[in-house]
């Protein structure tokens, strides 16, 4: 795949048990003290490929963000619809299989497509990995904070545009955790109008503007099928949504959907996407010569990386919108002019920056000064509950806000 040939992870490692039919793989980007992190997915249709582009796209993210961590991405390779049971057993014996890496840390795992943080907690207790307790009861709104920065991206977008809020347009690709936040994001802050939406099961569209409460209320007892539960819009084809006539487009679903094939025949003047690798290079250059504010999905959707971090400390929702909103609005505005002023690729420009910021803060870990090791000595005893709650929620936002 072109989009990954020029990507060299550090680790690759393919996972079998062909008495249990389980196919799965651990790709590790880079690593910061030994350490790397990223979700573990099921999918149907998993290649080493694409968790090598989505584990570059953590490390882009770490960069973006400023986090002393490594990226990798691991996968299964399983229909994500299949039973409980199934997947617990499958997800049982990959951590069997990879547990020196786990124990290590060397990969540091985490819920992604078709997987929750319940799952992971589950086979990594049946591997007796002790999991911090304040990390243990976090992880549960990643998709809502991923869909807080997207939210962001946007606002710096229709600034840049000097657009107003009022009434524009959005249709969002792939309406699962991320895409069902946004939605109601855009709608109750934004007074935005959510036109189209889609999932694996097809799409919608309604120019009069959906119902984004029903549609909420539907994907809790219907899952994907919703929209054929969903009355008063008129049914489309999945990729339709991607070229409907609307001021911003988020993709929240898979990888690679804008490509050079249709990249011509997209209308929206703002892409933020929720999802991970959405769009080529072809198509984003095609793109950009047209007008387009394409922003790199590792500066839009970096929020549930930091929404994790923060939510650990105690600290509220509104701590942690602010900070994503103070570090990544001004920083996305900044790119865009960049990007403008020398007519370049938004992405070109911010994979240069994102993995310089990397290099930069692998080499300060590496250099182990004082206050580093301070700092971790600081997060171990976090980690182990000694730091007195109060005490924590007290200190985290301005601690907070710096490291970001």
């Amino acid at each position: 795949m072109a989009e990954t040939d020029k990507i060299v992870p550090q680790g690759v490692m393919t996972v079998r048990d062909e008495a249990l039919g389980l196919l799965g793989y651990v790709v590790v980007d880079r690593t910061i003290n030994g350490h790397a992190c990223g979700g573990l997915r099921i999918h149907k249709d998993l290649s080493i490929d694409e968790l090598k582009a989505l584990a570059r796209g953590m490390t882009l993210k770490y960069g973006f963000c400023r986090m002393d961590q490594g990226g990798a991405k691991a996968g299964i390779v399983l229909n994500m619809d299949a039973p409980q049971e199934t997947k617990q057993r499958f997800l049982r014996r990959f951590a069997e299989l990879i547990e020196p890496l786990l124990k290590s840390g060397y990969y540091i795992t985490g819920p992604d497509m078709g997987t929750e943080q319940k799952d992971i907690l589950d086979m990594l207790k049946h591997i007796d990995m002790k999991i911090p307790k304040m990390r243990r009861d976090s992880g549960q709104k990643s998709g809502f904070y991923t869909a807080l920065s997207v939210m962001v991206a946007a606002e710096a977008c229709v600034e840049y545009k000097k657009m107003s809020w009022n009434g524009l347009k959005v249709a969002i690709e792939g309406f699962g955790a991320v895409g069902s936040s946004l939605a109601l994001l855009l709608t109750r802050r934004k007074k935005a109008k959510i036109v189209a939406i889609s999932t694996s099961a097809g799409a919608i569209y309604d120019e009069n503007g959906l119902d984004v409460e029903k549609l909420r209320d539907l994907l809790k007892t219907k899952g994907s099928k919703l929209v054929d539960f969903y009355e008063g819009a008129r049914k489309i084809q999945q990729e339709e949504v991607l070229t409907l006539d609307v001021d911003i487009l988020a993709q929240c679903a898979k990888q690679y959907t804008i490509n050079e094939n249709n990249a011509h025949a997209i209308k929206a003047s703002i892409i933020t996407p929720g999802a991970n690798n959405p769009i080529t290079v072809k198509a984003e250059e095609i793109l950009t010569k047209r007008g387009v504010l394409c922003i790199p999905y590792f500066c839009a959707n970096c929020g549930g990386v930091m929404g994790n971090k923060m939510e650990v400390t105690g600290v509220s929702e509104d701590v942690i919108e602010d900070v994503i909103r103070l570090k990544n609005k001004k920083k996305i505005f900044r790119l865009i002019e960049i990007a403008r002023k020398e007519n370049q690729t938004l992405t070109w420009i911010a994979e240069g920056e994102a993995l310089d910021l990397f290099n930069k803060m692998k080499i300060k870990v590496n250099k182990r000064h004082l206050k580093y090791r301070l700092y971790r000595m600081a997060v171990n005893a976090f980690n182990q509950g000694v730091v007195p709650k109060f005490l924590l929620k007290k200190i985290a936002p301005m601690y907070l806000r710096k490291i970001f």
